[in-house]
């Protein structure tokens, strides 16, 4: 595997793939837990969830523990230059045969502070998709290059309202096409690294099998973060005012834990114990803080 090549493709184009990653013993484990979690989920669930097809937090779901420090993840990270990882939040979403698609959107929050708009990533999101994934089946599509430079899509309203994940107007913009985008199809084992702030959605499933996928955020360096970042991520990782939390009273945290699941998070959770305030809550970039959308030369 070429470390330097996936590292400067996450830097310029927001995203990357790293070919068979997870061994497929791992990927039949993973999918057996990830069938049974999705049999016992309610039809309320699925609904507040639409377009995103579920939201399983691994809080809530310690099935899924072991994969928090899976120690090929904390490799690589290391090997990204990452020098003090930590985990923030990792979900099951999976999007059930016939589900529309996921709402553009990117998943930073951080824009009113200026570390927003540097180069390097505050944070990545590590996905691993249980099925091959096309685009008749639901795969990512993304705006590469969004992740650093001003794109008309950061125009669209705040995506993680409840309008868009109920999936109430088909028409919005949010769901449609744009000449910019490009399919992510994936294998199954293929580990699928992004920027947060990269703008992403995904196609609708049109086949009669459901699309699941595991997702983990991790923070390559997050002594190194403003405080009143590292005071955000703290909130994050223990679900404190988070919007797809919405309406939950007291959620479930993996410092909730008892001690044999604890230990994959021990060492690698963000937990803040300073006095700077949260970094006020942000999801729109300042366009005019971000590096200049290409110019398209027509012939």
């Amino acid at each position: 595997m070429n470390v330097r090549k996936h590292w400067h493709e996450i830097l310029d184009q927001g995203s990357t793939i790293i070919p068979q990653f997870i061994d497929k013993r791992m990927i039949e484990d993973l999918q057996l837990r990830a069938k049974d979690t999705l049999h016992k989920l309610s039809p309320t669930h699925r609904k507040r969830f639409k377009s995103t097809g579920s939201l399983c937090n691994f809080a809530d779901h310690p099935e899924f523990a072991d994969l928090i420090s899976h120690p090929k993840f904390m490799v690589l990270l290391k090997e990204f230059g990452a020098k003090d990882p930590r985990w923030l939040a990792g979900y099951l979403i999976s999007k059930p045969g016939g589900g529309p698609p996921l709402f553009w959107h990117q998943d930073w929050w951080g824009w009113d502070n200026a570390i927003s708009y540097q180069s390097s990533p505050i944070s990545l999101f590590f996905m691993i998709y249980l099925t091959d994934t096309t685009p008749e089946n639901g795969c990512l599509r993304a705006i590469p290059g969004s992740h650093i430079k001003a794109h008309e899509l950061h125009d669209l309203p705040d995506a993680h309202g409840e309008n868009l994940s109920l999936y109430k107007d088909p028409n919005d913009p949010a769901y449609a096409a744009h000449a910019d985008e490009i399919s992510v199809e994936i294998k199954t084992g293929d580990l699928l690294i992004g920027d947060s702030r990269l703008l992403h959605g995904a196609y609708a499933n049109s086949v009669n099998a459901e699309r699941p996928l595991l997702i983990s955020w991790y923070l390559p360096n997050f002594l190194d973060l403003p405080e009143d970042i590292q005071a955000r991520f703290n909130d994050i990782y223990l679900r404190k005012g988070l919007d797809v939390d919405a309406g939950e009273v007291a959620p479930t945290t993996t410092e909730d834990w008892p001690a044999e699941l604890y230990k994959y998070v021990e060492g690698i959770a963000p937990l803040y114990t300073g006095k700077a305030t949260p970094t006020p809550w942000c999801r729109r970039p300042n366009m005019d803080l971000m590096q200049p959308w290409p110019i398209k030369q027509h012939k």
